[in-house]
Parts: C-alpha cells; sequence; structure tokens
C-alpha cells in the first residue's frame, strides 16, 4: 500500500514469501540444471549453450 512519505508500496507477507522463494528458486536452480547436464551428457550448462544449434540461427 502507498505510504504518504514514499512512492513504493510496501508488499503484504504473503506477497514477501513468494518473492523470498522465487529468489530462492533463482538461486538454486542452475546448479541444479548444471548437475543434470553433468551427469546425462558430461556437459555444464556453459558448455551446452555453446554447442546449442539453435543459438546460431
Amino acid at each position: 500500500m502507498p505510504t504518504e512519505d514514499s512512492d513504493h508500496q510496501v508488499l503484504s507477507p504473503h506477497q514477501a514469501e513468494a518473492w523470498d522463494r522465487l529468489a530462492e528458486l533463482l538461486t538454486l536452480l542452475p546448479a541444479v540444471i548444471d548437475a543434470q547436464l553433468k551427469r546425462d551428457a558430461g556437459l555444464n550448462h556453459f558448455d551446452y549453450r555453446i554447442l546449442d544449434p539453435g543459438e546460431l540461427e
């Protein structure tokens, strides 16, 4: 809700929790993707992006 002395809105507890969970997901997901790529293909995400032919189009 806007306050008189600022132009930003304060998040509700529910909204703050949702943002915290999203930040945690965005922090953990790259490592999980790298681990699966390493296990399945012997590549990390950087190597995969270099080899991805879709990037050349």
